[in-house]
């Protein structure tokens, strides 16, 4: 037998325990059923949406840049049948691949334009977030190039190739997002 004290302490007790069995009972019923699962589902389809994002404001830069580069490289009659190949330098400025015959005017047209360095800065800052979300992991500025051609630009990291015309291609058998 129980002293008076005693009984009062279990039941006291006792219906602490009721009440907090009641309480998480109810906070319980307003989880969702699998929250793991609508974790990751979230965290996907956020990630996903993100890369969409990323991908449309890719395409909508690059389509800018090059109808705003083209007339300039008409204007200084710069071969537009063998590519430009655009890479920045890592400074703030523009490396035109030394394989073009008219490379030195075009990155004589950047040094005069700072709106056309800040704008191929601008792309590849956009390439560099899409490729750190897909991939995790961000990559150097100056791995990533815009190539213009006669008829489009291109855009290749070392996992993708980004084309006016075709869907984000990844490569290294990675599967378009």
């Amino acid at each position: 037998m129980l002293s008076p004290l005693a009984s009062l302490a279990q039941s006291t007790l006792q219906g602490i325990a009721r009440g907090a069995n009641a309480a998480s009972s109810a906070f319980a019923s307003l989880l969702p059923e699998s929250p793991a699962h609508d974790a990751a589902t979230s965290t996907t389809v956020n990630a996903s949406s993100r890369i969409e994002t990323l991908e449309k404001s890719l395409r909508r830069k690059l389509d800018e840049f090059y109808a705003r580069i083209t007339p300039r490289l008409r204007e200084s009659a710069v071969n537009r049948v063998s590519p430009i190949v655009l890479t920045p330098d890592g400074f703030g400025g523009v490396h035109v691949d030394v394989d073009h015959p008219q490379f030195a005017t075009i990155e004589t047209m950047f040094e005069q334009d700072p709106t056309l360095r800040h704008e191929l800065h601008e792309i590849t800052a956009i390439a560099n977030e899409l490729h750190a979300t897909t991939y995790h992991e961000p990559l150097r500025e100056t791995s990533i190039s815009v190539t213009l051609g006669a008829d489009g630009w291109s855009l290749a990291t070392p996992a993708s190739v980004f084309a006016a015309d075709s869907p984000l291609r990844m490569q290294n058998g990675m599967p378009t997002p």
